[in-house]
C-alpha cells in the first residue's frame, strides 16, 4: 500500500525524542458482524497503521497503513525516510528488537539512543552494534 505523505512534526533541525508503534484493526469484508447477524462467516483481514510520535510534543509524525501481512520492521525505514530531523532518542516495543531495525535507525542518525525492550526469547550472541 501507499504511503501518506507526512512533514516533520517541527521544522527546526534540532534531534528529536520519537516513538514508533502500530496498532493493528480488524476489518470485515460485509458490514459490522455478518456471522452474527447472517449467521455466516466472513473474510477477516487487518489494517495495522505504523506511526512515529514526537514524544516532546505529542505531535503524530509520518504514518504508514499497511495489510496485515507487513511486518513493524518492514515499514520502519520508510518511516525514517520521512522525518526531517535527526532522531536523539528512538522508543519502540519489543516488536523492533531485531538487528534490522538497530541498523536502520542508526544509519538515519549515528549516536542516536535506542530504547527497545527485549522479547521474551534468548538474548543474541552479540549485541547489535554499539550498546547505548
Amino acid at each position: 500500500m501507499k504511503a501518506a505523505d507526512c512533514e516533520s512534526p517541527t521544522t527546526g533541525n534540532e534531534p528529536l525524542y520519537f516513538v514508533v508503534d502500530s496498532i493493528g484493526s480488524q476489518i470485515y469484508a460485509t458490514g459490522k458482524c455478518p456471522k452474527d447477524n447472517h449467521g455466516i462467516k466472513s473474510a477477516r483481514k487487518w489494517r495495522k497503521l505504523h506511526i512515529v510520535i514526537h514524544a516532546g510534543t505529542g505531535e503524530i509524525g509520518p504514518e504508514i497503513l499497511t495489510d496485515q501481512n507487513s511486518s513493524d520492521n518492514s515499514q520502519l525505514t520508510d518511516l525514517l525516510e520521512r522525518i526531517d530531523n535527526p532522531i536523539a532518542t528512538f522508543k519502540a516495543d519489543g516488536a523492533y528488537d531485531s538487528e534490522q531495525p538497530y541498523r536502520s535507525v542508526r544509519h538515519y542518525t549515528a549516536g542516536v539512543s535506542i530504547i527497545v525492550p527485549l522479547r521474551t526469547r534468548q538474548l543474541p550472541t552479540k549485541p547489535y552494534g554499539v550498546l547505548d
